[in-house]
């Protein structure tokens, strides 16, 4: 997994500095101070388009492991990982939800993100840890073994799912690294109807 900024093409920016320093010369009308004013500008505006091109070519994730496999899901769905200390089954709810669980006197719904993505479940689990997903307020809490690291991820470096996956596995797939790291969709995670309980129905 490459875990590096992609370089800025610092080429290009000095380029069009350049070009602003020519452009000034020609204008002899410009006072000094302005033309400095003008090229400091510039030159901000330009860093500042350089930054955004590298983000726009990385994401922030957070990587985990569920079983053998690792997951890696960007960093502004998640709202917190902790212990999972205690839960309560659900009886004859679907089978993607785990159970409930308190967090800070709010119900917060348990998935095993195995069964979401159509993976084969295999041997028992004791799930420790809680990765809480939501935007604006927990919405959803993934199980987890172990949390690995918070880091930047290429995107260039994201292949797309295999097709052979199942078809919820390539929904919420926002692709695959050639290292096997799954690179989930957060946002396409938070809109599944299916991981919305009904409460009334169900009670």
């Amino acid at each position: 997994m490459k875990d590096e900024h992609p370089e800025a093409d610092w080429a290009t920016v000095h380029r069009h500095l350049a070009e602003s320093v020519t452009r000034l010369k020609g204008n002899q009308e410009m006072p000094p101070e302005q033309a400095r004013e003008l090229l400091e500008k510039r030159a901000l505006e330009l860093a500042q388009e350089a930054d955004s091109e590298v983000t726009r070519k990385t994401l922030e994730v957070i990587i985990f492991t569920v079983g053998r496999e690792r997951y890696a899901l960007e960093t502004r769905f998640v709202r917190e990982v902790r212990r999972l200390n205690d839960f309560t089954p659900l009886p004859g709810a679907p089978e993607l939800f785990y159970g409930i669980t308190n967090l800070r006197s709010e119900v917060l719904l348990l998935m095993d993100l195995r069964k979401i993505l159509g993976a084969q479940v295999t041997g028992l689990s004791n799930f420790p840890l809680i990765v809480v997903l939501g935007e604006d307020r927990p919405e959803l809490g993934l199980l987890a073994d172990t949390t690995l690291d918070v880091s930047p991820l290429a995107v260039d470096s994201i292949l797309d799912p295999r097709a052979s996956l199942g078809e919820h596995a390539r929904l919420h797939l926002y692709g695959v690294t050639p290292d096997g790291l799954q690179v989930l969709n957060g946002a396409h995670l938070l809109a599944d109807e299916r991981l919305i309980l009904d409460q009334e129905s169900d009670a």
